[in-house]
């Protein structure tokens, strides 16, 4: 399991001092051309000559937000960007599958308040454990979000197996009230834009409703989930 819960990471819309970006990029085009040009435009956007890129050959966990927590400096922001590109241009995809990016900006809650965000978006510590304790799971991501299942407004899921989904289902005192939204089955699995997908969609909408939102998602035998809400 994942530290004890601390301050909650934050989104924020605007750079700092210097920016740590984590990249993956699964590509039909040759990911380092994309990755390339990425950059050059991240540089002339932000203004800034303080980059240090991390790339990844694999899919970026959702666990990954747990190291923002522990890596979380006063001049200094991270930027994950997670993008899958198949062959849409020349042929058709099949079914269940699609295209996808995401960018997610994060900084501490200190970083934020400095440049004068008032309301910011705030990602709290991942949850994860096997796919047999997924009750826990989810109590403990929320439990570390500050809230309950009453006030969650709408769960994001991806990435589940049929045997996770059903046991997510059959769990209906979890979910009264909360809408759900099934990303693979509303735009097609994102592949590794996938979960950083989700993680992003509920972030707006937590900007939108002012309600925490749920994201769930299982790698392997692993149940994860975090919590994202709108700070007042």
């Amino acid at each position: 399991m994942p530290h004890p819960p601390s301050q909650p990471s934050t989104v924020c819309g605007t750079l700092p001092v210097s920016l740590g970006v984590d990249v993956c990029i699964n590509s039909v085009i040759d990911s380092a051309t994309v990755q390339e040009g990425l950059l050059a435009r991240l540089r002339n956007v932000l203004h800034t000559t303080r980059i240090e890129v991390k790339s990844s050959k694999t899919e970026l966990s959702l666990f990954h937000a747990d190291s923002w927590f522990d890596n979380n400096r006063s001049d200094s922001v991270h930027l994950l960007v997670a993008v899958q590109l198949r062959n849409a241009a020349s042929e058709i995809l099949a079914n269940g599958v699609s295209e996808g990016a995401s960018m997610l900006l994060v900084s501490s809650p200190a970083i934020a308040s400095r440049m004068g965000v008032s309301s910011p978006l705030c990602l709290h510590r991942p949850a994860r454990g096997p796919s047999e304790t997924t009750a826990d799971v989810l109590k403990l991501a929320i439990r570390w979000g500050g809230g309950t299942f009453d006030n969650i407004g709408t769960s994001w899921r991806t990435g589940l197996s049929k045997e996770v989904a059903r046991i997510i289902r059959s769990s209906c005192r979890f979910w009264h009230g909360m809408e759900t939204v099934d990303l693979d089955a509303a735009v097609g699995k994102a592949g590794a834009a996938g979960v950083w997908l989700a993680t992003a969609l509920a972030a707006a909408n937590a900007a939108l409703t002012n309600e925490p939102q749920l994201v769930i998602t299982q790698e392997g035998n692993d149940l994860l989930a975090l919590v994202c809400e709108k700070q007042t």
